[in-house]
This record gives C-alpha cells, structure tokens and sequence, in this order.
C-alpha cells in the first residue's frame, strides 16, 4: 500500500536566493524532503516587487508547489 507523504511548510521568506545560512538552512532542509519522497507545498509572503519569473523557477528547481 503506497501512502503520498506530504509536507506543508509555511514561512514568511522563501529560501531563494540562498544569500545566508538561514536560507541556505531552510532550502537544504526542503530538498532534503523532496529526496525523502514528500510533495512539499510552502506558503510564503513575498514582496510585491520580488521577480515572480524568478520565484517560479526556483520552486521548480527545489521540487516544489509555491503559493505566494
């Protein structure tokens, strides 16, 4: 019997671009899930002038759903 792991994760920053260690924390720590096999979703706030395109590629990149 399979069983889809999921994992919601709400932040008020999304780890990308990984400019520290707290980002760089963070986005290990979700990759690390992704590899486990969990659908991770991550609800965050992001600034109104934050470059979407950008955002939307990372979320692909890490594996995972962005709701902004």
């Amino acid at each position: 019997m399979s069983v889809n792991k999921k994992v919601l994760l709400v932040t008020p920053v999304f780890p990308m671009p990984e400019t520290g260690c707290d980002q760089a924390d963070r986005a290990g720590g979700i990759r690390q899930l992704v590899r486990l096999g969990y659908e991770v979703t991550v609800i965050t706030k992001v600034d109104v002038h934050a470059d979407h395109e950008y955002l939307k590629w990372a979320a692909e990149s890490l594996g995972v759903r962005l709701i902004t």
